[in-house]
């Protein structure tokens, strides 16, 4: 089945793992060398939480689940960021996240969570029990408008975590037609440009739904790695602030 490899921060990872880790993502995702490098990027901006499960056949990676820990108030949580596999092993996802989650476990973590697609949703939601308990929408401001009655739902008691993000790539790159609104305001964009925003609520009152023909919303879902009643209510509470700075990619 090939060898599995757990690498806790990024300084863990040899160069070699590196250039394997952009190589195995371009091949899933089809994604030009730049592109795969910038979404990398993220974990380099968090050196010390950042988590890496792969599998090595025949000196290649050929899969690999990434995340960050990150924190709800004072609870670490797993953000699953990355999950890839080139389909060399069978149920390679399902492998590396069993180990991946007991290791988890012993650090502390008390849940994992992420945004899957409909393929890994169901995967995980079959073979390693996850809930999907909602979907986070995008929204679009209405021009001249949307900058009035801005809705700030509690952010600052630190309901949901925060995800840095990489100078270059989807967010901070300048783009003519759309400008993304985060957290903590305007992300680099032309100034006439459409402002878009996600999150379980509009981030304000002169905010539209974007259809889901246009833009798919993101499905939301997590797992207990911890039976505490108390803490398996934290991650529904926190549900309700997820926003643009929660999300792994936009």
């Amino acid at each position: 089945m090939g060898q599995l490899v757990i690498k806790i921060g990024f300084t863990s990872l040899s160069a070699w793992e590196k250039e394997q880790w952009v190589k195995l993502f371009q091949i899933c995702f089809l994604k030009n060398e730049g592109q795969s490098r910038n979404i990398f990027a993220k974990y380099e901006l968090n050196p010390e939480t950042s988590c890496f499960c792969y599998i090595l056949h025949n000196d290649e990676m050929v899969a690999c689940y990434s995340g960050i820990i990150l924190q709800i108030k004072d609870q670490n949580v797993f953000l699953s960021t990355d999950t890839m596999s080139n389909g060399v092993v069978r149920d390679a996802t399902v492998k590396m996240a069993k180990l991946l989650y007991a290791d988890l476990k012993l650090r502390n973590v008390i849940a994992v969570c992420g945004f899957p697609n409909k393929n890994i949703a169901a995967i995980r939601i079959r073979k390693l029990g996850w809930k999907i308990i909602g979907e986070i929408n995008y929204y679009v401001g209405i021009p001249l408008l949307w900058r009035f009655l801005l809705c700030s739902r509690g952010v600052s008691s630190a309901q949901a975590w925060y995800l840095r993000r990489p100078g270059i790539g989807f967010f901070n790159a300048v783009n003519g037609f759309i400008t993304l609104l985060g957290r903590n305001g305007l992300y680099k964009g032309a100034f006439f440009s459409l402002k878009l925003s996600c999150g379980t609520k509009p981030p304000g009152y002169f905010f539209i739904r974007v259809p889901s023909r246009i833009i798919q919303p993101k499905k939301f879902g997590f797992l207990m790695l911890s039976s505490c009643d108390k803490m398996n209510q934290l991650m529904y509470d926190s549900f309700d602030f997820l926003d643009m700075n929660s999300i792994d990619v936009p």
